[in-house]
């Protein structure tokens, strides 16, 4: 099978689309002795939409969204905010989607009927599924997640290495409803995330052409004779780009069962609740979205997808829960007293077979330090305050790559911080690390509000010195590594701007461009 267009090269192979009508255009001849006039560059103008939801990220078949998002929390680049869904307690509970099958899964989009500018062909229309709002989106991957028993493994093979139920028309092959549900998660007919029970509304669905025009061939490949790419507008085709395809079903008001009658969908502020068919990825990719909070630096945002990039050929690191090791006073509502080089717990390494190299993880961190200056302060309070490891040998551990505020004696400091992993230690001979708390005479009042300590809840560790690191692949920013390296979620404002660039720099010989926003 020829490759098929993600959203990226669609808008590419469009945009080039419009450049040979002006280049045609331009070609016409209204005289015989225009070949002896010198040419003149055509004039074409690009308008692009600059407003709020090209801010919107775009889904990438690309990217295995799942591995991004552990690899993420596991590198300590980001955490889970459980808005949609805890991350690992369904993983715990095996009730997480698997990256290449294809479920019916739900959610509030609305739908409606138009009609094409033939006046003739009907076309179904439903909202985005992206950014319709936290409650909405949730949806997708909380409830109404139906295994459909299809699954593919392989794009380029569809033939062989799919089981998706279909009936041909003469030669063309069309997707028909699935007559079974089969569900390694719960028993047959059931849902993945409960015990409802799973049913059409009536008998004219099951093994049926897909309702409410959205029909659809198992694959449709077309070459656009102008350019001589192909794109399949079949159903793998738009599962493989936009990751999602309207089923023509919705639900009714009895939980889990699917009509194919929008007026007898229930609704959520005039929306129906539709049934789209999507991969497992895709769910990925609307978990991600909505619950990777950045951790740390300039990661730190509550949208880490802007900012993340997977970067996978770093080390792995292992993640271990520790407890709560803290100062004495951290759940005091006033500042912590001065004078004091307490003892507040330990960290065994022993465990850990082969272990090179340690970060340790602060749930929280305030401690403010004047002599180093992590806060504006207005007096000689605090100083040389932090939290400092000593190993089992009394030598003080310092940070060989900065990942939090540290003095050059080894104490760590930061204002009112929180998710935040430090640098790497080098423990290849430390079996164990004392957590100790130093407070300066003169310390103990804030600089800014109530300084509380410090609480850290885990540590990474890891027995490679190093891995190779992954390739450039575009140009971008990257809070966790070098700029423009690795996979990273675009923006669609993003994605168009680096199409049109290819069309600019392809035609810059036979185009004249503009450029308008809106």
């Amino acid at each position: 099978m020829k490759a098929k267009l993600t959203c990226k090269l669609l808008l590419i192979n469009t945009l080039l689309a419009i450049v040979m009508i002006f280049i045609g255009i331009g070609n016409i001849s209204a005289d015989d002795t225009d070949v002896y006039r010198a040419s003149v560059k055509n004039n074409a103008m690009l308008v692009i939409d600059v407003s709020g939801s090209m801010a919107w990220p775009v889904y990438d078949a690309n990217i295995d969204y799942a591995t991004f998002f552990e690899w993420a929390i596991g590198a300590g680049y980001g955490h889970d905010d459980t808005d949609l869904t805890d991350w690992y307690a369904d993983k715990a509970a095996g009730t997480l989607w698997e990256k290449d099958k294809i479920y019916l899964v739900s959610a509030y989009t609305g739908y409606a009927e138009i009609t094409g500018e033939d006046g003739v062909t009907k076309y179904a229309a439903t909202g985005d599924p992206v950014y319709t709002g936290s409650t909405r989106r949730q949806r997708w991957v909380t409830g109404g997640i139906i295994d459909t028993g299809w699954q593919v493994t392989d794009w380029e093979n569809p033939a062989e290495n799919n089981n998706i139920e279909t009936v041909t028309v003469g030669d063309k092959v069309y997707v028909v409803y699935p007559t079974n549900y089969d569900n390694t998660k719960a028993d047959n007919g059931q849902d993945i995330k409960g015990n409802y029970t799973v049913a059409y509304e009536n008998a004219n669905i099951t093994g049926q052409q897909l309702k409410n025009h959205q029909g659809i061939r198992l694959t449709d490949e077309r070459e656009d004779p102008r350019t001589g790419v192909a794109k399949d507008y079949g159903f793998l085709g738009y599962l493989h780009a936009p990751g999602i395809y309207f089923s023509g079903l919705f639900e009714s008001g009895t939980w889990y069962t699917l009509t194919d009658n929008p007026n007898a969908a229930v609704t959520s502020s005039g929306d129906e609740r539709i049934y789209a068919f999507v991969t497992g990825n895709y769910l990925s990719f609307i978990k991600l979205i909505e619950d990777l909070n950045g951790d740390g630096g300039s990661c730190e945002h509550s949208e880490g997808w802007r900012y993340i990039c997977y970067q996978p050929g770093a080390r792995v690191w292992t993640t271990v829960d520790i407890g709560t090791i803290r100062n004495a006073e951290y759940y005091s509502s006033s500042d912590y007293s001065s004078s004091r080089n307490e003892n507040c717990g330990e960290i065994d390494l022993n465990q850990f077979s082969g272990r090179k190299y340690l970060r340790i993880y602060f749930r929280n961190l305030d401690i403010e330090n004047r002599t180093v200056g992590s806060c504006d302060c207005w007096n000689s309070n605090s100083e040389n305050d932090g939290v400092y490891f000593v190993d089992q040998d009394g030598n003080i551990l310092t940070q060989l790559t900065s990942g939090v505020n540290e003095t050059p004696e080894g104490k760590i400091y930061g204002c009112d911080q929180a998710y935040v992993w430090t640098g790497d230690y080098n423990v290849t001979n430390v079996t164990k690390i004392y957590v100790k708390f130093y407070v300066a005479p003169n310390g103990g009042d804030n600089c800014s509000g109530s300084d509380r300590g410090f609480r850290i809840t885990k540590i990474q560790w890891t027995a490679q010195e190093a891995a190779e690191e992954p390739a450039a692949s575009g140009a971008f920013s990257c809070c966790n590594g070098t700029d423009g390296v690795g996979q990273k979620v675009r923006s669609r404002l993003e994605v168009a701007q680096d199409a049109m660039k290819i069309v600019v720099d392809e035609t810059r010989e036979k185009i004249n461009w503009g450029l308008v926003k809106w």
